[in-house]
């Protein structure tokens, strides 16, 4: 079994000419049609389970390859890749190790056999090189021009991937970033198979939502950082290509909700290491969320708008005066926010956290002998009561009448939500469930309460003083909404008090 690694750029077809004058090759450039059937059955098992089954023809050479993710979707694809010849263009399954497959992907190619048919392909020219880079790793950079078809539908190929050969991955990680700015590289997190997918389905591209992997009480907490970074990573790269180009503004909130989510699994899991080094990383993450959350916020402000507008229906023409005046600071915040997910800062830093993330810099200034591995269960266990602790002092002291107060508290209920969500499998699945719904229930109440004290901070932005006529209906909403919260907080606060921690 190989696991491949292998980065996957979109690339603009103006930047292709220009890609072998950075690479440093020594071997020549390598040109082929790859042509590429992809199977499965029809209620789609392989993609459910995360893997693909092809058969592809390279010149004269017919391959047969099956792959199945060992991380979440990314721009960074870490795959276990099965690949053997076959005589002929046929789904010849016996020449893969079957029983191996089956042992490290779960999923039984034979039994499936009889239920496989295509499902779409791929036609491509290829054009490739493998290259060293000091230190001896070696690179296979590919440029990949054609399509995906599925019936009668086509979506087009313009890629450039990095596949680690041989060495280190930071090493390839590292001068991946050294090509982001010449080339305009952007971070594509969907393979061809899952573009060729969703294209024969004709599904359209949606927001990304977090998904956690799965934990086992007996791992240890090093793999599980990793798997859990790897996680918001992908949730983030997985919503990039929607906030840069798309007006659904859920994307925008799903990308932030991914960088959130770095930002404690980085604080939860400081402990592993010198703190400096997690908290480089967690200042580059927090440089980055002005612009984002700029944007979030005036799209929550024109909700809010929206709605009341809506229920107040033609009786209220001051809020449509107001609307009008918002949106036009939404428009500006999203042009900013948009500008900054396609930049290249943002691609060197995506690459950046990728790196650091494997080449294991938090375990700097370790002594020779490293540590044994920590229990994932007992690691866990502390950091969450770590972060309950924070959350009930600053809930204790608060003076919930006050908005900067409860923001504070807002801030640690939602770090507790974050460090808990990867975890919970680890615990008794009622009394995880029941905690974090009564946590949820408790951020929900704080989090509009900010959204509330975030409203009347963009009133004054839009020079409504007191005495105009477009914000004092808002205003006056604000007041009736906020003091509705505040009953709602207290029970919610009460409610949670009462539960038991799942660790």
């Amino acid at each position: 079994m190989h696991v491949e690694r292998e980065l996957k750029f979109r690339l603009a077809a103006a930047s292709a000419s220009r890609v072998w004058s950075l690479v440093p090759r020594s071997a020549p450039v390598r040109r082929r049609v790859l042509e590429s059937v992809y199977y499965d059955t029809a209620d789609q098992r392989l993609r459910a389970a995360r893997a693909a089954l092809r058969l592809r023809r390279d010149g004269r050479r017919w391959l047969i390859c099956f792959k199945h993710d060992a991380a979440p979707a990314s721009g960074l694809a870490q795959r276990h890749e099965w690949e053997a010849a076959v005589a002929r263009r046929a789904l010849a399954l016996d020449a893969l190790p079957l029983a191996e497959i089956r042992a490290a992907a779960g999923i039984d190619l034979k039994a499936l056999a009889s239920r496989l048919a295509p499902v779409f392909g791929t036609h491509f020219m290829r054009r490739s090189s493998t290259f060293a880079l000091d230190g001896g790793t070696r690179v296979e950079l590919g440029l990949d021009h054609g399509h995906v078809v599925a019936a009668r539908r086509r979506a087009p190929i313009d890629e450039l991937e990095l596949e680690l050969r041989d060495g280190e991955l930071p090493a390839m990680l590292e001068f991946a970033e050294r090509l982001i700015e010449p080339l305009g590289l952007e971070l594509e997190p969907l393979s061809k198979a899952e573009r060729g997918y969703r294209l024969a389905a004709g599904e359209r591209a949606a927001p990304v939502k977090g998904r956690w992997p799965s934990l086992s009480r007996r791992g240890s907490a090093e793999d599980t950082m990793r798997a859990v970074l790897e996680a918001s990573l992908a949730q983030v790269e997985g919503n990039l290509g929607g906030v840069a180009r798309a007006k659904d503004p859920e994307y925008l909130h799903q990308f932030r909700v991914g960088m959130r989510r770095m930002r404690s699994a980085l604080r939860v899991f400081q402990e592993l290491g010198p703190r400096d080094t997690f908290r480089v990383q967690a200042n580059g993450l927090k440089e980055l969320m002005p612009e984002l959350g700029a944007a979030r916020d005036w799209d929550v402000f024109c909700a809010q708008l929206t709605e009341l507008a809506r229920a107040e229906g033609t009786d209220a023409p001051q809020l449509a005066r107001l609307l009008r005046r918002a949106r036009a600071r939404r428009a500006a915040a999203r042009k900013a926010a948009r500008a900054l997910a396609g930049s290249a800062r943002m691609q060197r830093f995506l690459l950046g956290m990728m790196r650091w993330l494997h080449e294991a810099r938090w375990h700097a200034n370790r002594a020779a002998e490293p540590r044994p591995s920590r229990s994932l269960a007992r690691y866990a266990a502390r950091a969450l009561a770590r972060q309950e602790r924070k959350v009930l002092r600053e809930g204790e002291k608060a003076d919930r009448r006050d908005a900067s107060q409860r923001h504070r508290l807002r801030i640690r209920v939602k770090r507790l939500r974050y460090a808990c969500e990867p975890f919970a499998g680890l615990y008794g699945r009622a009394a995880v469930r029941r905690y974090l719904e009564r946590l949820e229930s408790l951020q929900d109440i704080l989090g509009e309460l900010n959204d509330i004290a975030v409203g009347r901070r963009l009133l004054a932005e839009l020079r409504s003083d007191r005495g105009d006529p477009d914000a004092e209906f808002m205003r006056g909403w604000y007041v009736a909404r906020e003091y509705a919260l505040g009953v709602q907080l207290e029970d919610a606060w009460r409610a949670w008090r009462k539960t038991r921690s799942p660790w």
